[in-house]
């Protein structure tokens, strides 16, 4: 019998409820190794309340969240990073006084194999751990096409590059699932252009006015979820989230 196919991330009945108000209500989502997920919806309707809730930011008030069959309730946000949940944010949060290699490198902490002693007295060691971290740093820089910009000061770099070097950050946490919370808002066309350009994310064409996902063939985008929307009506979705298992 052949062996049964485990999501890498799924919930089940996941809702929160802040007072007496229930932002988000039995959601039930299930992703695969190789999807692509959307969720979308109106502006206020819990799209980035369900990141919170992937993420550990907010701790749900029932349901479940698993990774690879193991709940990760109660765990602190670092704790979902270890364990593989990796995600930008709808508002760009970055080192900004930190060049752009610094900023990815920052997301390798976790992987540091030298102490404070080799840190302090630059023992052969520590050079080697730096000069493999700096590699992946700029390999992941240039998938997102940031390899010339790796000594520029974050904050100097346009708009667009640094939705870019948040989603290099995320790929270098070796995440298993990765979440993009609106990862084109605030961008002019030649900015999202530039961000789709070669990311997976341009697999998705969202169809304004339309409840439905288009994705090429082999991935699978769904709204699979039901919750209570916080308003807008939602014929209308406003906002989408990006899910990659």
């Amino acid at each position: 019998m052949p062996e049964k196919k485990l999501p890498v991330l799924e919930t089940k009945k996941l809702g929160i409820t802040f007072g007496g108000l229930k932002a988000v209500q039995d959601f039930n989502i299930q992703i695969y190794q190789g999807e692509l997920v959307g969720l979308i919806g109106p502006n206020g309707a819990g799209k980035t309340t369900v990141f919170n809730l992937l993420t550990g930011v907010y701790v749900p008030t029932e349901g479940t969240v698993l990774l690879n069959d193991v709940p990760l309730n109660g765990k602190k946000t670092h704790q979902f990073v270890a364990a593989g949940v990796a995600r930008t944010f709808q508002n760009i949060r970055l080192f900004k006084q930190m060049t752009v290699i610094e900023n990815v490198k920052t997301a390798f902490t976790k992987d540091i194999r030298y102490n404070m002693l080799d840190a302090t007295f630059r023992t052969p060691k520590f050079w080697k751990a730096e000069k493999e971290m700096t590699e992946k740093a700029m390999d992941l820089l240039a998938i997102c096409h940031l390899e010339d910009k790796a000594d520029v000061i974050a904050a100097n770099l346009p708009y667009g590059q640094q939705r870019k070097l948040e989603i290099a950050r995320a790929l270098a946490t070796n995440m298993k699932v990765l979440l993009l919370d609106e990862p084109a808002a605030g961008m002019n066309p030649t900015e999202t252009a530039e961000l789709r350009r070669g990311h997976p994310a341009d697999r998705a064409r969202h169809v304004p006015g339309d409840e439905r996902l288009r994705a090429h063939p082999g991935h699978r985008l769904r709204p699979d979820h039901r919750f209570r929307p916080a308003g807008g009506d939602r014929q209308q979705p406003q906002g989408h989230r990006g899910l990659f298992g």
